[in-house]
């Protein structure tokens, strides 16, 4: 059983690693070179492009909610503990908003105009799912109260008067804590007994969890070299002949 403890605003502590929301909506490789400081790279212009657009959008995000009554939203601390494992998991959600229905999270996308007018899939997407799923776990840990709903606004990079709000499921409570508490990067990090989780270990439950998650090689800037997308395509290529050959 996990122990949690509230950290208060501007508390820190050296030397213990901090995970987020979108941290959790990473490949779990690139999310552990980010977080060892390994392998930079440079990003494509157009990558660099919606990275600006995004945090554009955001700057300004009061003009995006969806018009019910923004509650008081702050940064969220928590310090986890498993197994001897201690790191901190912090977020903030765009906004947490009341309506006649009760509250909910809200959180904006830019997409671009052909992902915009094709926003209609009724569960979003898997990311967006974690993300949402994240904020609302913390909120539970931290006030006690379950968010029953969370709103995706998507927001057309090219013409920001175009917004869409759609209501998206959530994982359930223990659903979002089983999937932070053995997450591949979390336990990679912060086993400080590396024979407990070695390298061979990881590898082999990240390629797992990609297998579940092909949807994080699609726009990846390093899917054509990364040896898990390679292996995994070729499974698929395997597994589609044996399937048409029959």
């Amino acid at each position: 059983m996990s122990e949690f403890r509230r950290l208060q605003h501007g508390e820190s502590e050296k030397g213990v690693l901090r995970f987020s929301p979108t941290d959790m909506a990473k490949c779990p490789i690139i999310l552990r070179d980010k977080k060892l400081g390994l392998h930079e790279y440079e990003f494509s212009e157009k990558t660099k492009h919606i990275f600006a657009e995004g945090s554009k959008i955001h700057v300004l995000r009061g003009i995006y909610r969806t018009g019910s009554k923004e509650q008081v939203n702050t940064e969220l601390r928590m310090k986890c503990i498993k197994d001897d494992r201690e790191y901190m998991f912090t977020g903030y959600a765009d906004f947490i908003m009341l309506d006649e229905n009760g509250l909910y999270i809200e959180d904006l996308k830019s997409c671009s105009r052909r992902a915009f007018y094709f926003f209609n899939n009724e569960k979003g997407s898997t990311g967006e799912r974690i993300q949402v799923s994240a904020y609302r776990w913390l909120y539970y840990v931290v006030f006690g109260v379950i968010i029953e709903r969370a709103v995706i606004t998507k927001i057309d990079r090219d013409n920001t008067l175009n917004k869409f709000s759609l209501e998206v499921e959530m994982m359930s409570i223990n659903e979002f804590e089983e999937f932070l508490m053995n997450h591949p990067t979390v336990k990679m990090l912060t086993y400080d007994n590396k024979e407990l989780y070695t390298l061979e270990m990881f590898l082999e439950e990240v390629k797992d969890f990609i297998r579940k998650e092909r949807w994080l090689c699609k726009y990846c800037e390093r899917a054509e070299t990364c040896e898990i997308n390679i292996s995994l395509s070729v499974e698929e290529d395997l597994e589609k002949t044996e399937k048409y050959s029959k």
